[in-house]
């Protein structure tokens, strides 16, 4: 009914929620040193902004299937539009791989309404790759622009599939993926994937396996719960590290929108304290750090003895246990296959080609069979999910 408000509009030394004083859009004096140039933020904050319809859910395509985007003007300027014409063009990189124009484009002043639908691609991408949608509004009344970034992978990275799996997961679609035999052992295979670890398990890696665990939320002993936004005044930070094992993911050194759908409620490897197994044990590939309250003192943020703390998160993780070796992945990569979603299907080629490489040499010292159980939980159930 009244509109927006950014929390807070100017930083607030020593409140005003807690310590927090970095939140405002400009410092204390009201100078705007942290966006020197405003461009970006007139992109989606001005009397005409240029909208998306889709949300980050909606930002990732499969190669060879094309995605309707369906496009919106919200204009409060002093003169209606009349006449104009909305120009858009997707590119890849610096080259143009499509474009077209939607007009005319009729406005009146306080309108927000449809401009129409346009279809982006089918692309055909080697490997995963990021496009940006940009959208330039040309009129008499005033020109605008926005853009918004969409991610492509391919249905199958090729050599993934000649990879010999043993699925102990218990998921059809990993199956049918990979085309992994129902009778497949371990003798036979290059490279494991479970859900969870069991004493088998642990015996076999020890003894010089190669595991991928796509690990259930309670598949970790003592985790930490990261989400892809941040909780009520709280921050949330990812990072990738330049790592061979998403060299084709198509990424800018964190997580954005194409691991949206991949994290929901994440429990991820908590790697906060050192000497712990988690932190010493296992190199991270992708980490996020978070903001909480100190558990030990308790859930009131106002007491100055309670101020926050940054707990770090492995996301993806790769260690060694005894002989063998093994890669983490927290991410919800198998709901992701089951549902067809490219970004996991693709993220899990990724994985499961370089675990089966002779680049996948984690640097980290062994784990001993009592730290694999501090840092997950070892139980004697079946290793393949009830049907």
């Amino acid at each position: 009914m009244d509109g927006y408000n950014y929390w807070c509009f100017t930083d607030y030394p020593g409140g005003v929620e807690g310590d927090m004083t970095t939140y405002g859009m400009f410092n204390t004096l009201y100078e705007p040193e942290k966006f020197p140039d405003p461009g970006p933020i007139l992109e989606f904050n001005r009397e005409t902004v240029l909208l998306n319809v889709d949300g980050p859910a909606s930002r990732v395509l499969e190669a060879g299937q094309p995605k309707p985007v369906a496009l919106a003007i919200s204009h409060y300027g002093r003169q209606p539009i009349r006449g104009g014409c909305v120009a858009w063009e997707v590119r890849s990189q610096d080259k143009v791989v499509g474009k077209g124009v939607i007009g005319p484009v009729e406005a009146d002043v306080g309108t927000v309404k449809p401009l129409g639908t346009i279809t982006l691609g089918p692309f055909q991408p080697r490997g995963g790759e990021r496009l940006r949608l940009v959208v330039r509004l040309e009129s008499e009344a005033c020109r605008q622009t926005n853009h918004w970034d969409y991610w492509v992978f391919p249905a199958r990275k090729n050599a993934a599939g000649q990879v010999r799996l043993l699925n102990l997961t218990g998921v059809k679609a990993v199956d049918q993926r990979y085309g992994a035999e129902p009778n497949e052992t371990w003798e036979r295979a290059a490279v494991a994937l479970a859900r969870r670890l069991t004493p088998e398990i642990v015996e076999r890696v020890a003894g010089g396996k190669t595991l991928v665990l796509l690990a259930d939320n309670d598949a970790l002993a003592r985790p930490r719960e990261i989400g892809f936004y941040p909780g009520w005044i709280q921050s949330v930070g990812t990072w990738i590290e330049r790592h061979p094992a998403l060299n084709e993911l198509a990424h800018d050194g964190f997580c954005s929108y194409q691991f949206y759908r991949l994290f929901g409620s994440l429990k991820a490897l908590n790697t906060t304290e050192r000497g712990t197994p988690e932190r010493e044990k296992l190199a991270p590939i992708v980490s996020g750090m978070r903001q909480d309250y100190d558990p030990q003192v308790g859930n009131n943020w106002s007491v100055p003895s309670n101020r926050w703390r940054f707990y770090r998160c492995g996301i993806v993780s790769e260690g060694r246990i005894g002989e063998g070796k093994i890669l983490v992945c927290c991410l919800r990569i198998l709901e992701g296959v089951e549902n067809a979603w490219p970004e996991a299907g693709y993220l899990l080629d990724c994985l499961i080609e370089y675990a089966a490489s002779d680049g996948f040499r984690p640097t980290t010292a062994p784990m001993t069979t009592d730290e694999v159980r501090q840092v997950f939980r070892v139980d004697s159930v079946p290793t393949v999910a009830a049907p």
